[in-house]
């Protein structure tokens, strides 16, 4: 695999976003244009699935519509024919890997949620951290651009590290600041 100077740069801002201090939808968010730009892709969205609602929750989206985005929270999540499959993997999958493509476009989830976007080729990213899944990142192109290449899929499995311990930091980070204030309140004004 080759990567360009340009390639270089983005993966090194990139592996900068990771190490700054952010909350884990920032990190989703600045990640998210970054590994668009370095992946050549139009959009993206990423989701934190949540066990206690058996569901995807905490959207972020970019070049999405959110009124499709929140179709997809309320009905098309629960008819996805993809997703569930590609959560699977703790490693970068294509929407192909799981279901040919003349199969998805017969779907309704491909007519009436993914088409409206524009998203056509797809890629996933899966946040997974002592068997919880802290996040995700699902990156589209449109119909005019070719499918994810291996090489792709290679450049998404060298952040997946940094991307799940980023995430992994954030939350507990966020934990204990939560933590704190009750901490506090226990100590006696002296």
């Amino acid at each position: 695999m080759y990567l360009t100077g340009k390639q270089m740069g983005l993966m090194a801002k990139i592996m900068q976003a990771f190490a700054e201090s952010h909350n884990e939808q920032e990190i989703r968010e600045i990640v998210g244009d970054l590994v668009m730009q370095l992946l050549q892709a139009q959009f993206y969205a990423s989701f934190v699935w949540q066990p206690e609602n058996d569901a995807f929750g905490q959207s972020v989206q970019i070049n999405m519509d959110p009124s499709n985005i929140s179709q997809y929270l309320n009905y098309f999540q629960f008819n996805d024919p993809i997703t569930p499959l590609m959560k699977r993997y703790e490693v970068a999958v294509r929407a192909t890997d799981v279901l040919k493509h003349e199969e998805l476009r017969k779907t309704e989830f491909f007519h009436d949620f993914l088409f409206k976007d524009g998203l056509y080729w797809g890629v996933n990213l899966y946040a997974w951290h002592q068997g919880n899944n802290l996040g995700d990142m699902r990156i589209w192109r449109d119909h005019r651009r070719e499918n994810f290449s291996e090489d792709d899929l290679r450049i998404l499995d060298m952040i997946q590290p940094a991307f799940i311990s980023a995430l992994a930091r954030a939350r507990n980070h966020s934990g204990m600041s939560k933590a704190t204030p009750s901490l506090i309140t226990k100590l006696s004004p002296r």
